[in-house]
Formats: C-alpha cells, structure tokens, sequence
C-alpha cells in the first residue's frame, strides 16, 4: 500500500511501500498483547491494532511499529529505576545493620576478654540484627529478580524495535544504491573534467604566445608603414594588417569556444549531480532517521552477580539436659577445689588478696589431678593483675575465664568448675 510523499526539495511521488514485511509488527503485537496492563494510549494502540495485519507497510507504518515497542521500553525502564533506587536502599540499610552488627560483636569480644558479664541481650540483639538482613537480603533477591526480568524484556523490545528500524535502512539503502552509483560515475566525470580543464588551460597558453607573436609582427609592420608616410586609414585596409588582425580575432575566438566547452561540461555534470544528490537526500535523511533510533540504547544498570546458595544440611541435635536430684546431699566434682577457694570466704561478698585464691584455685586443679590444663599460669597472671588486689569468688571466675579464654581452652572444660564455685 504505497504512500504518497512530498519531499523537502520537489513535488513529485516517493513511494515508501514495500519496506517492511508486517510480519515484524506481528512480533511486536505478541509481546504487547502480553502488556495489557500497561495502560498504552488508546491511539498507538488502536492504529497499530488497525494495519499489523497490513502486508507491506510504509515509512508511517514503520513509525507506528517502532512506536509501540519504544513506548514499553520506556515504561519498563522507568519501572526499572524505581526498582534500582529501591534496591540501592537497601543496599544502604544492609551496610547498616551489617556495621551495627560488628560493633555489636566487637563490643561482645571486649567483654568477653575482659572477663566481663551480662552480655547476653547483646548477642539476641546481633542476632535479630542478623534476621533483619537476612530479611533485607531476600527483599534485594526478589527486587533484583524483577530488575532482571524487565531488563530482558526491554531486550527483547528493544530487538524487535531495531529488526523495524534496520528493515527500513536496508530498504532505503536499496533505493540508495543505484542513485549513489550514479552519484559515484558523476563525480568520477567531473574530475576528469577537471584534468581535461587543466589541458586545455595548457592550450590557450600556447594560443596566447601565438597572439602575442602575430602582435608583434603587425606592430612592426604597422611602424613600416608609417615610416612611408603612409595614413592610418591606409594602414587598416594594408593586406598584410588584415591578415593579422584576422589570425589573432581566430586565435581569440579558438580560446573561447574551448572555455565555453568546459564551462558547458561542468554546468551539465553539476547539473546533473544536484538532481541525483536531490533525488538521493529524503531517502538518505529517512534511512539516518532510522540508524538514529537503533542508536538508542536501553539504559544499563549495573546489578552485583549473585552466589548461588548451598543447601544447609547441618542439623542441630538434640541433648540431654541433667539435673540434680539432691543438691543438698550430693557432693560435686572438684569438691576439694571448691573447699579450698571458699575456705578464704566467710560469705558472699567477701573479698580476698589475688595471689591467695590463686593459688588455692591452682592448688585444687593439680590436687583433682585430671584437668591440669586448666591451671592458671601465676607469672601471666601477675603481668596482668597486682598480686595484692582483692577480689571477690565472682570475679575471680570472671578473671579466670577471661584468661581460658586467651589460652583458648573449649568451655565444656571449665564450665562444671564454675558452676559450682559460684553456687
């Protein structure tokens, strides 16, 4: 179905049919019949709807086409960076919760080496910091899935609104092609008519130089005449001034008829070059309308390559959890250990000299014989704390931990003794 078109410099007929196969907008109308609910303006919609089935198309068409899948690529990528930014809040709020939960475990380790105590709400507090990001994470999991999926989507738009574009410039460019071949000979005809001037220009030089010598030689036979007294209407009618006069006017006319020849050439090949390049300038405006719209490419967004997770097959298992059945009457382990610290104690709350309960603490372990591990080095520990410093049981446990903790002795070692020194 041609279409008639009135170019920028003539009024005559340039038929755009037979450009694109509407099998491309077919295409196109599969993918946005998937997109009802994006709300497409009722005019492209309807007027796409109204020649997708159109066996060829024109330049129009084609517009129509590239307009429909452009106007879902711009939709997308607008949904896209409201995604991105979502995304990048994220990202904000995990560098947050993930440097809040370091000072958090940093703080715990202080403590911990520094055989203090009530630490316990901090470590539920990095773990609810750590369900927070596990929570944020899968939120940027699925915001990325979405990201992604649109990306490819706009892909996909992307590719069948350029296989329209790159139709109509192979279209065009076929229409080019005999014109610019044209095109291509003219100029080829001009240079050589530039060459064929310059010869010429040769010529006429020789052709001066002979008027210059006939010049010459009338002038001296002009003076001849003279000298016999004889007059200068006499001098014009002389044969041999005739003669003259008459080689140098055809030598003139000669050199004229050669500038008229080349200026006659050149008009009718510059001629001839403005109606090709005439012809050729609205298909090649049309053809770069449509290299320009395949130079528009989708926007990119750098997303991070997510890791795929293994399975966690670790399970946690179930123990027994012991009682004592009769405190009062049951002796515990390490009973010597803890007779011997508590001998220094009258009550809670008492307060005796470090090296004392040390060395009464280091007394029971070697006496126990079976965890001599667990003995406090003396010359480390005095490095460390004032050997006369009084100190409560309590934090005498605490100092002792602190310093398994150093030495890096499992808990299940020492637990047992403090729960009952502290009882």
């Amino acid at each position: 179905m041609p279409t008639n078109f009135n170019g920028p410099e003539d009024n005559r007929q340039v038929e755009d049919a037979e450009v694109v196969d509407s099998t491309i907008l077919n295409n196109s109308t599969n993918m946005g019949e998937k997109e009802s609910k994006w709300s497409v303006p009722a005019s492209v919609s309807s007027m796409f709807e109204s020649i997708k089935n159109i066996p060829t198309m024109n330049r129009f068409t084609a517009k129509i086409g590239i307009a429909y899948n452009q106007f879902f690529i711009d939709k997308k990528e607008g949904k896209q960076i409201d995604l991105k930014d979502r995304m990048d809040d994220l990202d904000l709020n995990l560098k947050n919760l993930n440097e809040s939960k370091q000072k958090m475990q940093q703080v715990i380790e202080n403590l911990k080496n520094g055989g203090e105590t009530g630490y316990s709400s901090m470590i539920l507090e990095v773990k609810n910091i750590e369900k927070k990001e596990l929570e944020e994470s899968n939120k940027k999991d699925r915001l990325q899935s979405k990201i992604e999926k649109r990306e490819n989507k706009i892909k996909l738009y992307t590719n069948k609104r350029d296989k329209i574009a790159n139709t109509m410039v192979e279209k065009y460019d076929k229409k080019l092609s005999p014109i610019e071949e044209n095109l291509e000979n003219l100029e080829t005809e001009r240079n050589m008519l530039e060459m064929f001037k310059v010869g010429k220009e040769a010529e006429i030089e020789g052709i001066n130089d002979r008027i210059n010598f006939i010049d010459k030689q009338k002038q001296i036979v002009v003076e001849g005449l003279l000298a016999q007294g004889i007059t200068a209407d006499k001098i014009d009618r002389n044969i041999h001034v005739i003669k003259f006069t008459k080689d140098v006017n055809s030598y003139i006319n000669q050199i004229l008829d050669i500038r008229l020849n080349i200026e006659k050439r050149s008009e009718n090949i510059n001629k001839k070059i403005e109606k090709a390049d005439k012809k050729a300038n609205p298909y090649k405006d049309r053809r770069n309308e449509f290299i320009r719209i395949t130079e528009k490419r989708p926007i990119k967004i750098n997303l991070e390559e997510r890791a795929n997770l293994n399975q966690n097959e670790i399970r946690e298992e179930t123990i027994e959890h012991t009682r004592i059945d009769n405190p009062e009457t049951n002796t515990p382990k390490f009973a010597s250990f803890q007779t011997t610290v508590d001998s220094g104690y009258q009550e809670s709350g008492d307060r005796i000299k470090f090296y004392e309960i040390l060395s009464g603490y280091n007394s029971a372990i070697k006496e126990d014989g079976n965890n001599n591990g667990l003995l406090i080095n003396e010359a480390i520990a005095y490095k460390t704390v004032n050997r006369n410093v009084k100190f409560t049981k309590e934090k005498f446990v605490e100092f002792a931990k602190a310093y398994y903790q150093m030495k890096k002795v499992p808990k299940t070692q020492y637990e047992e003794i403090f729960n009952n020194l502290t009882k």
